[in-house]
């Protein structure tokens, strides 16, 4: 079994709340209804809050950056506490590299609002397409890092720890269930994009704690950290 770890320096109690003030900052959605409620009332995509010419389109593309920054010197501080390898490394790699994509998504803003039905072709335009694949390849870098810590979890003997990777992921389940429905079934598909930047929110903010639980001196034999 992987020992129990629970370190209380003034480094972790860091590391938490940098993770915590990211999950925040990338959660800036919500601010849309008081600021920019044309795109909230055409519930259009959250990217659209950043596109040019939105009002404050500067302040959700600050937030998206320093949500970054603050994962960026979450990793670092992570690293100087630990050798982190093995799937808990590929976890990591996984946040950082969201980290990454999520920056040069919000350097790629779009020129135009989707969902006012003006851009044309949108696979003919060169940054919509960009901003879409770096957003989804972000996405998918951060639910490898959930899948990377739920493997090790499932080795481990604390139980909220299992309980926690779980109600994760099933809450990967439920976007993936809740996307596949609106395609077929006309409904509130914003309200599936909103639930998805908290989820996303919310696991930015957990992942180090996670970490720092799973990473312990004693491991089962034959499971690399």
């Amino acid at each position: 079994m992987i020992a129990r770890l629970r370190p209380r320096s003034d480094t972790t109690y860091l590391i938490h709340a940098l993770a915590v003030m990211a999950g925040i900052f990338y959660c800036s959605w919500p601010l849309e209804y008081w600021i920019n409620p044309t795109v909230a009332h055409r519930h259009g995509l959250a990217s659209e809050l950043g596109a040019a010419g939105q009002p404050y389109a500067w302040l959700f593309d600050a937030t998206d950056i320093i949500a970054c920054l603050l994962i960026f010197s979450t990793v670092f501080l992570l690293l100087r506490l630990y050798r982190f390898k093995g799937w808990l490394g590929a976890s990591l790699i996984g946040y950082a590299s969201f980290g990454v994509l999520t920056i040069v998504d919000a350097l790629l803003p779009l020129d135009c609002l989707p969902s006012s039905g003006t851009c044309g072709d949108v696979l003919r335009n060169p940054l919509i397409v960009a901003h879409g694949v770096t957003s989804i390849t972000a996405s998918l870098a951060l639910f490898v890092s959930a899948v990377c810590c739920w493997v090790v979890a499932l080795k481990s003997d604390y139980r909220k720890i299992h309980a926690m990777m779980y109600a994760v992921l099933w809450g990967y389940m439920i976007f993936g269930l809740l996307s596949l429905l609106f395609i077929f079934v006309k409904g509130p598909g914003y309200l599936t994009q909103d639930y998805f930047i908290i989820l996303t929110s919310v696991w930015i903010a957990l992942l180090p704690f996670v970490l720092l639980q799973l990473k312990g001196p004693v491991t089962k034999k034959g499971l690399d950290l």
